[in-house]
This record gives structure tokens, C-alpha cells and sequence, in this order.
């Protein structure tokens, strides 16, 4: 029964000590410490300490400030644990000089509050407030439609950019330095989308910038490029049927010239077969007209 007693004395001591750190934690008013990381990324929390003594140090975790944290890593003396949870697995590491915890390749399931307990003469509580972000996505840029004016030495198209939704994640153009669309959602399962409308002898440097709190990209605008090098399917379409209008009158004028030289030909050859008629009709008529007067 000695190693039963044994077993059972320290989980109830571990029990209160949770206990007595949900308590402490939940009636105290400490300031929250923000970090952000970005996933894949070690995480340490610090605690302060540049070389402990009998100083006891308490780690939890939450995943709300409104629950209750549940034990994950403690030291006292010399004696460093890792409380094995499903969450953390084995990447939890506890320096056993300093008591700070490093949370390794963190992950989205990480975000969450973390509070530390030291137990000493005084009693003090911190809480960091850890939110993990992934890598934002480059944002793609494609033209929507292009604005052709003959009265005008321009071409104008309006082009879009794309870019997939995640936590935080902007999507802006800008003019320079100068910022001239943003957009947002909530929503994480859609495209965010920001258009733009530019003339293709504009000189100016657009940009798209995809952004979270841990990364951003940019794509640069080649208006030259993408508004006359590479239309659409539609412009091109649009170019074909002006081009057919054009030609129109070339094949009506050209029509009628066929039909004015084919009833030219028609009626020269009437002309011609009628001739040919009366020369045999007179050829006929003169030797029957020599026979009767002789007769």
C-alpha cells in the first residue's frame, strides 16, 4: 500500500495546488500581457526571475480569461514537471534557472491566456494573452474589364485584387504611399476582394498588400502589362466585332460592285445575241426577196 499512499498524496497535493491557482487567479487583477507569434514559431514567457531560489513557479493555461485555467508546467527547487496534456504533447520546455516557459512550433490551438503563479514571501500573478497567426497568403491581381474610348488617347481598365480570408488578415490598395481601398470580414472561409479602377497611361505605383499582425505581402500593378499586353477574352471579342463593323460597308460596297459588273456582262451579251438575230433574219430575207422578183 506505500506506493498507493504515495501516488494518492501527490495527486491531492497537486489537486490543491490547482486549486488554490485557480482561486488566487481568478480573484486577482493582474494586467494581461499581449504576444503574437506566427505559426510554427517558439513561444517563451517570461517570468522575471534571473536566478530563482525557492521561488515556486505555477503555469497555466486557458483558452478564455472567463475559464478555468488548468495546470500545464510547475517548479519548485529543483524539481521541474511538464504536466503531459493531449494539447501541448511534448512541446513544453521549462527553464529550470528562471522558471520561463517555451512553447515549441506553436500552433493555432495554442492562442489562449497563460498565467503564471509564483509562490514566495508575496504572492504574484501575470497573465499573457498569446494569439498565433498563420502566414498571410500573396495577394493575386486580375482584370475585371477594360474601358476603350475613341474620343480619347487612353484606355482605361478596372482590375481586382484577391487574396484568402485568415484571422486579422487586410487587404489594401495603395497609390504610392498613399492608401486608397481597404477591406475586412469576419468571415475566414471567403475571398476578400478590393477593386481598382486605373488609365493605362497612369505613371503612378500601385500596390496590393495583403496584412495580419505578423505578416504582410505586396504585389506591385504593371498597368502596362495587364491592361494592354493581356486582355481579356471579353476585349478581345469586343475588338473582333469592331472590327466587323468596320468591314461591313468595305463587303456592301464591294457586293454591289459585283452586281452592278455581273448585270453590265448580262446585258452586253443580250445585246450582243440580238444583234446576231438581225443579221440572220437580213441574211434570211435578202435571197427570198431576189426569188420573188425574178419570179
Amino acid at each position: 500500500m506505500g506506493p498507493f499512499l504515495l501516488i494518492t498524496n501527490f495527486l491531492t497535493g497537486l489537486w490543491c495546488l490547482n486549486h488554490f491557482f485557480y482561486v488566487r487567479c481568478a480573484d486577482s487583477k493582474d494586467i494581461m500581457q499581449n504576444i503574437t507569434r506566427r505559426r510554427g514559431e517558439n513561444c517563451t514567457l517570461q517570468t522575471g526571475i534571473d536566478s530563482r531560489s525557492n521561488i515556486m513557479i505555477l503555469w497555466s493555461f486557458t483558452t478564455s480569461d472567463k475559464e478555468l485555467p488548468f495546470a500545464i508546467a510547475q517548479l519548485y527547487k529543483d524539481d521541474a514537471e511538464i504536466i503531459p496534456t493531449e494539447l501541448f504533447g511534448n512541446r513544453l520546455h521549462l527553464d529550470i534557472q528562471t522558471g520561463s516557459l517555451t512553447i515549441k512550433d506553436i500552433t493555432f490551438r495554442d492562442s489562449g491566456v497563460y498565467q503564471l503563479l509564483k509562490r514566495q514571501k508575496q504572492d504574484s500573478h501575470e497573465k499573457f494573452y498569446l494569439l498565433v497567426y498563420g502566414e498571410v497568403g500573396i495577394p493575386k491581381v486580375t482584370v475585371v474589364q477594360h474601358y476603350h474610348s475613341r474620343r480619347k488617347l487612353n484606355t482605361s481598365c478596372s482590375v481586382e485584387c484577391t487574396v484568402e480570408n485568415g484571422r486579422e488578415v487586410t487587404l489594401s490598395w495603395y497609390r504610392g504611399n498613399d492608401l486608397l481601398n481597404l477591406t475586412s470580414s469576419p468571415d475566414l472561409n471567403m475571398t476578400l476582394r478590393v477593386p481598382l479602377e486605373v488609365e493605362h497611361h497612369d505613371n503612378s505605383i500601385y500596390s496590393c498588400v495583403s496584412a495580419n499582425p505578423v505578416s504582410n505581402q505586396t504585389t506591385l500593378l504593371n498597368i502596362t502589362a495587364t491592361c494592354s499586353d493581356l486582355p481579356p477574352d471579353s476585349v478581345r471579342s469586343k475588338r473582333s466585332h469592331s472590327f466587323l463593323i468596320g468591314l461591313l460597308p468595305i463587303l456592301i460596297l464591294i457586293s454591289f460592285c459585283a452586281v452592278l459588273a455581273f448585270c453590265f456582262k448580262r446585258k452586253l451579251k443580250a445585246e450582243r445575241a440580238g444583234l446576231d438575230v438581225g443579221v440572220a433574219i437580213e441574211n434570211l430575207e435578202g435571197p427570198g426577196t431576189d426569188f420573188f422578183t425574178w419570179y
